[in-house]
């Protein structure tokens, strides 16, 4: 599973740097391509939140999300399994 995007204005003042740079947005598509190109079958949830602005409520800090978000994560992983119907 990879990571998504980053909200990094909402970041408290002291993960700021974490949110722009050491796990910021740049450095998620780069793990993701990575993970690829080393043949690692990746669920990438990066759009499930590159489009969100600080207006969104469902995330207090920006690096982590609520309910919804990790719901969509959760339904990627199922997704992959493909799990036989009964």
């Amino acid at each position: 599973m990879g990571a998504h995007a980053r909200i990094a204005e909402k970041a408290p003042a002291n993960h700021f740097n974490v949110a722009r740079w050491e796990q910021g947005n740049e450095k998620i598509r780069g793990w993701t391509a990575a993970a690829r190109r080393g043949h690692v079958r990746v669920l990438d949830p990066y759009n499930l939140t590159a489009g969100l602005t600080p207006a969104y409520r469902d995330s207090y800090d920006g690096l982590h999300f609520g309910y919804f978000v990790n719901l969509q994560k959760f339904r990627m992983v199922l997704g992959a399994l493909q799990l036989p119907s009964s």
